[in-house]
Formats: structure tokens, C-alpha cells, sequence
């Protein structure tokens, strides 16, 4: 009575259920691994922008300095001599073409009438 009357045979796993398994863990580890290369594209990304907004701040600050200084010296100096250049135009008129070309006005002194021709050299 060694043997019993019906032997036991161990269960053999379906096929199927052991392919999807399968399946399901390379799919797991994938999700995973796209994950991970999300995550170390995102943090390179990032810092890269902040280097860019580290360089770009200092070129800004660098422009607004030079503005500073623009302003400071060289613009009046522009203004003195846009000032004289629509004095030139109010005595020769052929370089009010110059002056409306580049949009420079001549103005007129407030307070002061315009001086009329005189005919002081004729005597």
C-alpha cells in the first residue's frame, strides 16, 4: 500500500498565467525606468535654466549699469547737441530737410520773441 491508487502529480502553472505575469513585470520595469530617465532629464533641465538665469541675470544687471552711466554722461551731451543742431536749422533752412528727416524739432525759446532781420550793414 506503498502506492497509492490515484498518484498525485504536482500542479503544472498554466502557460498563460505565467506569460502575463511575465509580461506584466518587463511592463513594471519599464514604467519604472521611464520614471527614472524622467526624473534625470527633468533635474538636467533644471539645472541648465538656472545656470541660464544666472548668466542672463548678470548680463542684465551688466546692461542696466552701462544704461546708468549712459545716462548719466553721455546724455546730456546728446541733448546739447540736438539742441544746436535745431539752432543750425533755424538759420539755414536748407538743413531743415536733415532736421524733419530725423525727427528733430526746432523750438522756439518761451519767453522770447524771434529776432527780426536787420538791415544794420546797409547804411
Amino acid at each position: 500500500m506503498d502506492t497509492p491508487e490515484f498518484p498525485q502529480t504536482p500542479p503544472t502553472p498554466q502557460p498563460e498565467l505565467t506569460d502575463v505575469q511575465e509580461q506584466f513585470a518587463s511592463l513594471y520595469h519599464l514604467a519604472v525606468s521611464m520614471l527614472l530617465l524622467l526624473l534625470v532629464v527633468s533635474g538636467t533641465l533644471g539645472i541648465y535654466l538656472w545656470h541660464q538665469y544666472k548668466y542672463t541675470k548678470r548680463e542684465v544687471d551688466a546692461v542696466k549699469n552701462y544704461v546708468a552711466q549712459y545716462q548719466k554722461s553721455r546724455s546730456p551731451q546728446s541733448d546739447m547737441l540736438i539742441k544746436k543742431l535745431a539752432d543750425y536749422g533755424k538759420t539755414n533752412a536748407d538743413f531743415k530737410p536733415i532736421l524733419d528727416k530725423y525727427g528733430i524739432k526746432q523750438m522756439a525759446p518761451t519767453g522770447t520773441t524771434p529776432l527780426a532781420p536787420t538791415n544794420a550793414l546797409k547804411k
